[in-house]
């Protein structure tokens, strides 16, 4: 079975672009902070971070927010099954590129693996970018 594939990029302040196939994580450690993903699949991990999502629909969706201290713990194990959104804190977009200054530098992943910190970033996506083939 053919499937086409929609690929996202992220570029970092330093002008350097990865791409990605399911996600971008920005947050600090343990999320303290503003953090946000791109997700062009639904799952980060175990995590159901874009019940939304869809590789194929042209769009990336993106969540953005803080949350205090309880409300993390809270978030952590609603997000399992995507029942964390929505919430009053995180804001939900989905668009095919957006960018966003965090006035700092954060450690940003691309499909789980660390490609850098940067204190901001765009993120974008190409629709059918390739085929995938099952």
């Amino acid at each position: 079975q053919l499937l086409p594939v929609d690929l996202g990029y992220v570029r970092m302040e330093s002008g350097e672009e990865f791409p990605f196939v399911a996600n971008v994580v920005i947050h600090r450690r343990l999320w303290r902070g503003v953090g946000a993903v791109a997700m062009n699949a639904a799952w980060f991990g175990s995590w159901y971070l874009g019940p939304r999502a869809h590789p194929n629909d042209g769009l990336l969706d993106i969540t953005i927010g803080q949350l205090r201290v309880r409300e993390r713990f809270q978030a952590r194990k609603r997000a399992i099954s995507g029942t964390h959104l929505p919430h009053p804190d995180l804001r939900t977009i989905r668009s095919a590129s957006w960018e966003y200054d965090f006035g700092r530098m954060m450690p940003v992943l691309a499909d789980g693996i660390r490609i850098g910190t940067s204190s901001s970033i765009s993120v974008r996506v190409v629709s059918d970018a390739f085929i995938l083939a099952i």
